[in-house]
């Protein structure tokens, strides 16, 4: 890990003692805000204030928003970015922190020309044939300039903030320490894993500060949808983007949830929605990169020509070949509208929480499907006509998940995420008291997309891309040819060629065949001893032959009692043996 400097110290101690004060303010605020005491509080309150409507307690999930409002970017971030994972919080909480907004003034038109003359290497007005100085909007992390280029082409210039990258780093440092803190002292945070979602949110938030990676992002999306009519991805200006500055093309539109504009423009609604289902399940099931947070204001339709945008490609998600196909049984079993099927499903792409279930009690498979069943029965027990609503029903899923101590892969949850967005603002689009369903559709879609892309030439390019990425590990592990020949040449003229076998599983099953060996010799001369001692022991009892018999009959009792051990010992070993 690469050590701090002396300036990101001071830089993080500053910080540290902003966000003590900001702590404390909001701590003293809770404290005093509980049973009679906030009820005097507020009595008080509406006394000397004498508001229009009298002052109500505030929930704990509302107090949460404002006070990451006040501690400022980094930390509307965290909020924005845990209130995406649909596995982390309750809903309550959830839905509270999806109203965070980065409601910041936008930095000044001075400090935004001289970020462009420092990535691009010259000023604005001569990049640019015109670059507005008042920012089209200002974000916690970035603001947005109007400009256009020397051929015509309306782009916009999104800019990183002065100074954020160490503010940045610096929170991000508080917040691991205190998530880490904090999870070894409660056990609904440990529940929640806030440690593991602070450290995702600071790879996350670090890439998002790299605008080369949102470019390519940008760039890959582009190509993997452009087979997809009415669907498109902004144009990226590579000349005139760096690590701090991105131009790209201009969307002018409205949000794909405005349908009475959509209509209004003379526009058909429900070939945007088709194409906005297609296009999300290209991205999450036949790809596997997608936009991993498709809101309606990340989602364009301008009335000109219907072309559906994506834009704000900053964060994406990954799938692996296997988790598009647990995404694709889950949304099956879905369509199929079979909860249990559904319920074994999401569990077969679970894992146990570290910390204790909210019940108490460890992960038990089999109540879980009981009460998924009886749960989410109900909701899949629509008429005929009815939406099936996908949100509803992974919502209800997750909680219960999350009571039965399991979670999903966190991909796989932003996944089911931007899958259940997606049909937030596409139903929208088809009409009121349609049948149709996102389910529905994006099975159909599926079956469709998957039949077209498992071709010949398809599995024999993923074949040979499987066996090459093989062969060059083989490659890297294998010994350079000079040291084996070297080492072979070396061993003839020694006059002995060394073979090295591992025999060291062997050991315990070779110990287990000698101990059998042993017995069976001991048994073996046991057994002759006593046939040896009971013909002797029939002799006579006149003269020597009466010594011979009484010597007979304490051989045959020695060797009695010895195959009775032998015998015990036997079975106690064959026993332990069958137990290991």
């Amino acid at each position: 890990m690469r050590r701090q400097t002396q300036r990101e110290k001071l830089h993080e101690r500053v910080r540290l003692l902003q966000v003590y004060e900001v702590f404390m303010r909001y701590g003293t605020d809770a404290a005093f805000d509980r049973g009679a005491l906030g009820d005097l509080r507020r009595r008080m309150q509406n006394w000397l204030y004498r508001p229009e409507h009298p002052v109500e307690p505030l929930a704990d999930p509302v107090k949460a928003r404002l006070l990451l409002q006040e501690l400022g970017p980094t930390y509307v971030k965290f909020g924005q970015i845990v209130s995406s994972r649909a596995d982390s919080l309750p809903q309550e909480w959830e839905h509270e922190l999806a109203k965070l907004q980065s409601d910041v003034k936008p930095f000044s038109a001075e400090e935004a020309r001289e970020v462009v003359e420092s990535e691009l290497g010259a000023p604005p007005e001569k990049l640019y044939a015109h670059f507005s100085a008042k920012p089209l909007a200002a974000a916690s992390l970035a603001q947005v300039h109007r400009a256009t280029l020397e051929d015509g082409r309306d782009v916009v210039v999104k800019l990183q903030r002065p100074r954020i990258e160490s503010k940045v780093k610096s929170d991000l440092q508080i917040l691991r320490r205190a998530a880490h803190t904090m999870e070894r002292r409660s056990a609904s945070l440990r529940d929640i894993g806030i440690e593991q979602v602070v450290t995702e949110f600071g790879s996350t938030l670090l890439l998002e500060l790299d605008y080369t990676i949102e470019a390519y992002n940008a760039r890959r999306l582009a190509q993997n949808l452009a087979g997809i009519e009415g669907v498109h991805i902004p144009e990226i200006h590579r000349h005139l983007s760096t690590e701090r500055v991105i131009t790209m093309e201009f969307i002018d539109g409205v949000p794909a949830t405005d349908r009475e504009s959509i209509v209004g423009a003379g526009l058909d609604p429900v070939a945007i929605a088709d194409a906005a289902v297609r296009a999300s399940i290209k991205m999450l099931l036949i790809d596997g990169f997608f936009h991993a947070d498709p809101h309606p204001g990340n989602v364009i339709v301008s009335l000109d020509t219907g072309v559906l945008t994506f834009v704000d490609t900053g964060m994406v998600g990954t799938l692996t070949l296997k988790q598009r196909f647990s995404l694709i049984n889950l949304l099956t079993t879905a369509g199929q509208r079979d909860p249990l099927a559904l319920a074994q499903a999401l569990r077969g792409v679970s894992q146990p929480m570290e910390a204790p279930p909210r019940n108490g009690r460890a992960p038990d498979g089999g109540a879980f499907d009981r009460d998924f069943e009886q749960t989410i029965t109900p909701m899949m027990d629509v008429e005929e006509g009815e939406k099936l609503q996908l949100a509803k029903i992974m919502s209800a899923a997750l909680e219960l998940l999350r009571e039965h101590g399991l979670r999903p892969d966190p991909q796989l949850s932003l996944a089911m995420k931007a899958m259940t967005q997606a049909e937030e603002f596409t139903k929208v689009l088809y009409p009121p008291g349609s049948s149709a369903s996102f389910v529905e559709k994006a099975t159909a879609i599926t079956r469709e997309l998957v039949e077209q892309s498992i071709t010949r030439d398809a599995v024999v390019g993923y074949a040979r891309k499987q066996g090459m990425y093989a062969a060059r590990q083989a490659a890297q592990n294998m010994p350079s040819l000079q040291e084996v020949a070297g080492l072979w040449i070396r061993q003839l003229r020694s006059g002995k060629f060394e073979v090295k076998v591992d025999t060291s599983d062997l050991d315990h099953q070779i110990d287990r065949v000698n101990d059998m060996a042993r017995m069976s010799t001991w048994a073996i001369v046991v057994v002759g001893v006593l046939i040896g001692s009971a013909i002797a022991a029939t002799a006579g009892t006149s003269g020597s032959l009466a010594t011979i018999r009484h010597m007979a009959l304490v051989s045959y009792a020695i060797a009695t009692v010895i195959a009775l051990l032998v015998v015990l010992v036997m079975g106690w070993r064959l026993i332990r043996g069958r137990r290991r």
